[in-house]
């Protein structure tokens, strides 16, 4: 917002910048999370009038909210052997749950901590994680599912609830245990395979020995060099519908977008062995089109715009197999975000060290099963034919 006023020549005068100063400051953290250059910019041009920025910095919360806040906070429930605490709270303003969420992870046991509030017809709440294996994003979804609606970001994230479903689904069941209940639930159903841990090496390969072999098929798919858009190398963050990666790229890293305009990072030469470029622009309409930004100069582009198409060859093989649980994949590319795949998703890997995740309406679109050198009467749905003689159409 500051650059757009800058280059329109509007005057900032210090009521403005004050405005525009503490909104950096609220964004970031209290100026811990800039990463931007525009950040730094801003905070070093803009007037402040650091009298009124005092009274803002200690006006969040009126001593009702304390009063609320400091009763909901002495009767957290605090599950030490998983890391989490459930904070019940009467009705309040969500901001207030997101402070005492916050207020919680200052505490060096925990890693998860999500407040609640039930008022009127719905159940509001907030959730926090410092933890890589978690996201709060993903832990709000998991709460809402089928009942409301949560979301957010990797470490902060919140929702609602609507009240009728959770009576119609649970029935009388307390909310505090339901909420305990539900994010044991979620961090105890899910497996980890992290392609980064040299120790997960064995682990994974031993996954990978046990799948079997499918072949992909040839499919039209977007291509886009990652010099072309930012030269030989950068820290690169990728955001798509499934979320964000980080890739750090280098002058051989392809960036590639599939036909539900999910994106995946390739080498040159993984690439020259698996497509063959046609030489068209990619124009694929997706529900969001993935874009790109380069956290060394702060500047975001649309793949799309620069991708061109190529052609996957029936030459590719992987081994797959299919999720009979929940699992997160961290791979090699990225060790601080993970892939979610679900019962009947697919796990498939390019070697013990390269495995992800491909959702289950996807992977028969793009793979099919390779049966050279196959003992298919050995298979477990094999079912023995019988050639009839004189057989006419």
């Amino acid at each position: 917002m500051w650059r757009l006023l800058e280059d329109e020549s509007f005057p900032i005068d210090i009521k403005l910048g004050t405005a525009l100063y503490y909104g950096l400051f609220s964004d970031t953290g209290g100026f811990s999370g800039m990463r931007h250059p525009l950040d730094r910019d801003m905070w070093d041009a803009v007037p402040v009038d650091h009298a009124i920025l005092k009274k803002l910095k200690k006006s969040n919360l009126s001593m009702s909210d304390l009063t609320v806040a400091s009763a909901a906070l002495k009767d957290l429930r605090f599950d030490e052997a998983r890391g989490f605490v459930v904070i019940s709270a009467p009705p309040c303003d969500p901001n207030l749950l997101g402070f005492m969420s916050d207020l919680a992870m200052e505490v060096d046991k925990v890693d998860i901590a999500v407040a609640y509030s039930k008022g009127g017809d719905s159940i509001k709440f907030s959730v926090r994680s410092a933890v890589r294996e978690v996201k709060a994003s993903d832990l709000a979804a998991w709460i809402a599912n089928g009942i409301g609606s949560g979301g957010g970001h990797k470490d902060k994230a919140g929702g609602g609830i609507a009240w009728s479903k959770y009576a119609d689904r649970f029935g009388g069941a307390p909310i505090a245990e339901w909420f305990d209940g539900t994010i044991r639930d979620y961090l105890d159903g899910c497996a980890i395979i992290d392609c980064s841990e040299p120790n997960a090496a064995l682990d994974c390969l031993r996954r990978v020995d046990a799948m079997k072999s499918w072949r992909k098929r040839p499919a039209h798919l977007g291509f886009v060099p990652c010099h072309r858009l930012f030269g030989d190398d950068a820290s690169l963050q990728v955001r798509m519908l499934e979320g964000d990666i980080e890739v750090d790229a280098s002058k051989d890293t392809i960036l590639m977008i599939g036909l539900s305009g999910e994106v995946y990072p390739t080498t040159l030469e993984k690439f020259i062995g698996s497509y063959t470029p046609i030489g068209d622009r990619f124009d694929s309409e997706f529900r969001y089109p993935p874009t790109v930004l380069n956290r060394n100069t702060g500047q975001r582009l649309s793949l799309i715009e620069h991708a061109e198409t190529c052609v996957s060859l029936a030459l590719d093989m992987v081994k797959a197999t299919r999720l009979d649980e929940r699992v997160k994949v961290f791979t090699r590319w990225d060790a601080e975000n993970y892939f979610s795949g679900n019962p009947g998703d697919w796990l498939v890997s390019r070697g013990p060290d390269d495995l992800y995740i491909v959702t289950a309406e996807l992977f028969v679109k793009l793979y099919v099963r390779d049966c050279a050198d196959l003992d298919l009467s050995r298979e477990s749905d094999a079912v023995r034919g019988v050639k009839k003689k004189n057989f006419k159409d």
